[in-house]
């Protein structure tokens, strides 16, 4: 050991030094620098491992939520091939969007020729959106965040993710359209949807007469269906038990025995099935129909009061606003019917636009990312629902809920897609963990207002219009408990007979939300077998310039 020390020092004391040459210290101090910057490196590996897990865990439920149902689409051209049976078929319904191993929408544009943007100015690309903001940062103003539950902002930040990730395959059917739905449960939701279909189609086919057009001309609104695949099976079926293929001719035998093997509730009788296959008239009512399966969101019905409905469903509903195939979507239940003009309410969300005529009402010169109505109850328990600190979002109390009868986004800007994905995930998270057994949630305006009020928070680009409660009429004229009554504020007056008005011709009224009074188009509901195809009645408030 004395030879070894004795010999390093005297190597030590020999070596000669340079500023090239590096020093004894020197190399001491580099494995040092070597083991610290491995130790670093280690952690580094450890957190970004554990991060990684973290986002595999959370990429399946993005993953449930971008794999959505298929869109069907109304051609003349092809046969179908259904996504969910493999099964091929007849009808003039093809699947149009295939959602392969990569998890985009491969949806093409629809093949009738027109160019659905011709009428739009902004400078779009190929796939019908307004890209300008796709790249920028998205990120909460910080002040915007005050008081704010943080699980809402981890929400937020998610619906970004989901958003960017689909919206380019999204809305890709066309420029302008009605969605009704979506329905599922007893069959005649359903029906009610077909009925307001057809009254929608009568009214289309109004204005082409107005306009000088031929019925057999391309509109440039569209209409689809929304409807469980169960409702769907049973229309797409209608030719296989109909007498000598009249759809007023129904063999209820036949229909029982094929749908013998299918697990459907509430079958149709034979009356609402001839009137739901002579509406359908063999899937060419609408240009599209999206079968709603299960929504990929966790519901709980245990905090759900289920007068009015269920979580499941509601959730589908909500859920649905994503998978709108049209770049301005008005979405209506199936009770809501609407009144020649209705088509004007798209100047809400192109207002440079003039292809259904000047709407008498603008809030503001710009387009809207959203219009919706205020609902009839627009305060109920609104102070139940804080999303965050009570006296920080004290103004949360006096935002007002919706009607969600009548819904209308612009999906040329990735705005309102990314609250088509931020909707449902509040929605889910309030169902599941804000409401109780008992404090409950009792319909699906409650998740959509808080949503809808942290989304115009956490972005204020975000533009959305307000459609007039006298336009978008949510009422039960006549009723004591109703929060609006259409009688007393001027949604349906008096007439020169005494009686409240029930024509559109006399109603500013573009939507009637009233399950309870009907509202006719020249004395007819607009479905009716022998409905005539030339209605031109004489509207003061709705009529076409």
């Amino acid at each position: 050991m004395m030879i070894r020390r004795l010999s390093n020092h005297i190597q030590y004391q020999d070596m000669t030094y340079s500023p090239l040459a590096p020093s004894p210290i020197c190399g001491l101090r580099r494995r040092r620098i070597f083991m610290i910057a491995s130790f670093i490196t280690m952690f580094i590996i450890l957190i970004t491992s554990h991060y990684w897990i973290i986002s595999l865990i959370n990429s399946d439920h993005i993953n449930s939520i971008i794999d959505s149902s298929p869109i069907k689409v109304k051609t003349e051209e092809r046969e179908e091939i259904s996504n969910d049976d493999v099964e091929t078929r007849t009808t003039v319904d093809t699947a149009a969007r295939d959602d392969d191993t990569d998890g985009y929408d491969d949806t093409e544009e629809d093949d009738d020729g027109h160019d659905d943007t011709e009428d739009d100015d902004n400078e779009d690309d190929d796939d019908g959106h307004d890209d300008t903001e796709d790249d920028d940062d998205d990120d909460i103003p910080p002040h915007a965040k005050l008081g704010v539950d943080p699980i809402y902002i981890e929400l937020f930040k998610k619906a970004q993710l989901l958003s960017k990730y689909d919206y380019a395959s999204s809305h890709q059917h066309g420029k302008f359209g009605i969605v009704i739905g979506p329905t599922e449960g007893e069959f005649r939701h359903t029906l009610k949807a077909l009925e307001n279909g057809k009254r929608i189609s009568s009214i289309l086919q109004l204005n082409q007469i107005q306009q000088g057009l031929s019925t057999t001309t391309k509109k440039d609104l569209k209409l689809a269906l929304m409807a469980s695949p169960e409702h769907v099976q049973i229309l797409d079926s209608c030719s296989s038990y109909m007498i000598n293929q009249q759809p007023n001719k129904i063999n209820i035998t036949r229909f029982k025995e094929k749908m013998s093997d299918a697990v459907i509730e509430n079958l149709p009788d034979q009356n609402e099935l001839e009137e739901a296959c002579r509406l359908w008239a063999n899937g060419t009512l609408f240009d599209h129909t999206l079968k709603m399966n299960d929504a990929p969101y966790k519901h709980n019905d245990n905090h759900t009061n289920l007068d009015q409905g269920s979580s499941k469903y509601w959730l589908k509903a909500l859920g649905g606003y994503r998978l709108a195939p049209y770049q301005h979507s008005l979405f209506l239940d199936s009770d809501s019917y609407p009144c020649p003009g209705v088509q004007k309410l798209f100047q809400l969300t192109d207002p440079d636009g003039y292809l259904f005529g000047k709407y008498w009402q603008l809030p503001v010169s710009g387009p809207g990312d959203l219009a919706i109505g205020v609902d009839q109850f627009a305060a109920w328990q609104n102070g139940l629902w804080i999303p965050g600190d009570k006296k920080v979002l004290s103004d949360c109390s006096n935002f007002a809920e919706r009607n969600t009868g009548a819904v209308l986004f612009n999906f040329q800007r990735l705005l309102a897609h990314t609250l088509a994905h931020f909707i449902p995930l509040v929605s889910e998270h309030i169902y599941n963990n804000v409401a109780t057994p008992e404090q409950k949630v009792v319909n699906d305006q409650v998740p959509f207002r808080v949503a809808l009020y942290l989304f115009r928070r956490f972005q204020p680009d975000f533009v959305e219009h307000q459609i007039p409660m006298h336009a978008s009429c949510r009422t039960y004229p006549g009723v004591q408990h109703s929060g609006t009554d259409g009688f007393l504020n001027g949604m349906y007056p008096l007439q020169h007979d005494g009686k409240p008005c029930k024509e559109c011709s006399c109603t500013p009224c573009l939507i009637n939300h009233t399950p309870d009074y009907p509202v006719t188009i020249g004395g007819f509901m607009g479905w009716e077998k022998h409905v005539p195809t030339n209605l031109m009645p004489l509207l003061p408030y709705t009529g076409i310039n």
